[in-house]
């Protein structure tokens, strides 16, 4: 019996040690954690720069764009496909290009639909996009608090054929990765993409990656 208060005496104090914890440096704990979805490779030159489309408000884009005219790669690849009902992504896609000056025979892109649909989907179709033009090295642009997880999925799918996968995380004015619990839309996004990325490695473990 003594034993067994001793037990819960000492369960308690640390139960009381990590909430005492948890309260002082919840701000730094929860910043590290969003942080963890965050990937960004030393940037440089590259065969082709690939957007992934997904986010509302066309950032990851616009920094693609912005790497291409700085001349990290020679085309932009993107998938384009259904969005909604007959509109693709490469309808407003190829609306911010022009609008940036971006020709569509400086892009390589794809209507093709996708399965699955989520971000593996994409990138099989965007690689096999890549390979038919002989690019031999990318740089992967999506939003930063995707990076991390995308860039695993390249990763991946590339560990065959020797493709450089570069990752580059693009800022979304949406998004805040500092302190996204104060902000409902970021804590939503957030927290979702730490489901995705626990729920990816769970199946990695599973299959023995």
């Amino acid at each position: 019996m003594i034993r067994i208060k001793k037990l819960f005496k000492i369960v308690g104090v640390s139960a009381a040690i990590a909430l005492l914890v948890a309260a002082l440096f919840h701000a730094p704990l929860l910043n590290a954690l969003a942080g963890s979805l965050v990937r960004a490779d030393p940037l440089r030159k590259a065969d082709a720069i690939v957007v992934l489309v997904g986010d509302r408000n066309g950032d990851r884009m616009a920094e693609g764009i912005r790497l291409y005219k700085e001349g990290f790669g020679r085309y932009i690849v993107f998938w384009g496909g259904q969005v909604y009902w007959k509109y693709n992504y490469a309808d407003l896609i190829l609306g911010q290009l022009k609008e940036s000056g971006i020709e569509p025979d400086q892009t390589a892109y794809s209507t093709r639909e996708i399965t699955p649909y989520n971000t593996v989907g994409e990138a099989l179709e965007n690689l096999r996009t890549l390979r038919s033009r002989g690019a031999k090295s990318f740089i992967l642009v999506t939003s930063h608090y995707h990076t991390a997880r995308a860039g695993r999925i390249y990763d991946r799918l590339t560990a065959n054929d020797g493709m450089k996968v570069i990752v580059h995380p693009a800022e979304d004015s949406l998004v805040h990765i500092h302190d996204w619990w104060q902000d409902h839309d970021s804590a939503r996004i957030i927290y979702l993409e730490l489901q995705k990325t626990l729920w990816y490695r769970l199946i990695d473990l599973l299959k023995g990656r």
